[in-house]
């Protein structure tokens, strides 16, 4: 097959065209993509590798539909089952990275801050306790509770939250534990109900 591809002889580079099904098919990849990348949805934070899926899912699909030597050579178009396959590729890439990145930890505290703060602003409430917000951080069954503390710190920073230490009414001498107000002038508050 190798020996045949390099057996075609052109001076003008050939224009590779999508069939109608797998135009549809890659549109809708394309969009899925697009909405997961927006603020507050799994791939917001790792837009530096998922913007460039589109084009290398496309890319795959024209490498397979090469290795067709018949179906080129006859300038056919590529195929749904060559998309769908090249989908797939891609797919596997996504996952592998979407893994690494929660490994990794590749979100810095800004970015984390800014993903709960749109969370925060959906309903907001008076105010939240640690767990409360927790709740709202994660992003993947693997994250742990110790990763609020940057993200409540910049929160904090920047204004939009403040802490409030409250007594433990459980047992004598025991650290109190916060509660995190929200700042009124930024948050338009629906609710005087506090989030346990």
């Amino acid at each position: 097959m190798i020996y045949s591809l390099l057996e075609i002889k052109s001076d003008k580079a050939e224009i590779i065209k999508l069939s109608g099904e797998a135009t549809d098919a890659y549109r809708l990849f394309y969009e899925d993509i697009e909405k997961r990348q927006q603020e507050g949805n799994d791939l917001s934070n790792m837009t530096d590798f998922s913007s460039k899926l589109h084009g290398a899912v496309l890319r795959i699909a024209g490498i397979l539909h090469c290795m067709d030597y018949e179906r080129l050579i006859n300038n056919e178009p590529v195929s749904m089952e060559t998309m769908a396959n090249a989908m797939d590729i891609g797919g596997y890439f996504l996952k592998h990275s979407m893994n690494a990145y929660d490994l990794m930890g590749a979100d810095d505290p800004m970015k984390q801050a800014r993903f709960v703060l749109r969370k925060l602003e959906q309903d907001p409430k008076p105010e939240y306790n640690r767990d409360a917000i927790y709740r709202l951080a994660r992003k993947g069954s693997n994250d742990k509770i110790e990763i609020i503390e940057p993200i409540i710190d910049e929160l904090i920073e920047h204004g939009y939250l403040f802490e409030v230490l409250l007594p433990s009414k459980s047992k004598r001498g025991a650290k109190p534990k916060p509660i995190y107000k929200v700042n009124p002038q930024h948050f338009k508050l629906n609710t005087v109900e506090t989030m346990e």
